[in-house]
């Protein structure tokens, strides 16, 4: 059984994501054009691709990152609202190209949501 295309979870905790944006994955035609018509999941869903402002707690290093969630409707966030990937999972992919294979990895999440604020009683004032 090959590990290609197959879903692993992930462990985001020593991460924080702040929203940036988000834009529907379109459908390609046979040529690799896109169309437009948004993408649809297995179960039905649009495909939408989110971009984040990805912190690593643990180094401090930032980046933006790219995920891919397929759900009926993405929730308003405004920009830079701190968020929570529902089930994030990463999925190694290859296709053949011009001078041998692609390759690469893809993060989606089965959801996105604002993330809950701190608990006052656990913070020292």
């Amino acid at each position: 059984m090959s590990s290609i295309n197959r879903p692993y979870l992930v462990d985001m905790s020593t991460y924080q994501h702040q929203y940036l944006s988000a834009s529907p994955v379109m459908q390609r035609d046979d040529r690799g054009r896109e169309t437009e018509t948004q993408r649809r999941s297995r179960e039905g869903l649009p495909v939408w691709k989110v971009r984040l402002l990805e912190t690593d707690l643990t180094t401090k290093a930032v980046d933006v990152q790219e995920v891919t969630i397929a759900v009926s409707v993405l929730p308003s966030l405004a920009r830079l609202t701190t968020v929570r990937l529902v089930r994030p999972s990463v999925r190694a992919w290859a296709m053949p190209a011009a001078n041998g294979v692609r390759s690469g990895v893809t993060l989606s999440a089965e959801g996105i949501e604002p993330a809950a604020a701190p608990d006052l009683e656990e913070i020292e004032l």
